[in-house]
């Protein structure tokens, strides 16, 4: 599979979390651990933080996850979709 990449922004609406504003890069990829389930895995990479800090990436294992779909624009659906149910209350800009 090629994989796919997302670039955006996520903003915090509470002003007390402004700070934790930053840039993502999302990319849906090929397992490389696991040879089963839907054979695939999520990284999300972060930009630095308006208060200076870089956040560690995240690795997601979504071999289960029916949701996902190897095409860009379910992919960007998703990716909304996971930050909605992970993060606290924010804007998501998702860049062309």
């Amino acid at each position: 599979m090629e994989q796919i990449t997302i670039k955006g922004k996520i903003e915090f609406c509470d002003d007390k979390h402004k700070e934790f504003d930053r840039e993502f890069t999302a990319i849906l990829h090929d397992s490389a651990a696991f040879a089963y389930g839907n054979q695939t895995a999520v990284n999300i990479l972060w930009g630095v933080m308006k208060n200076g800090m870089l956040p560690e990436p995240v690795y997601l294992d979504t071999r289960y996850d029916r949701t996902i779909k190897r095409n860009e624009f379910d992919f960007k659906k998703w990716v909304q979709k996971y930050f909605a149910e992970n993060y606290g209350k924010h804007t998501l800009t998702i860049y062309e």
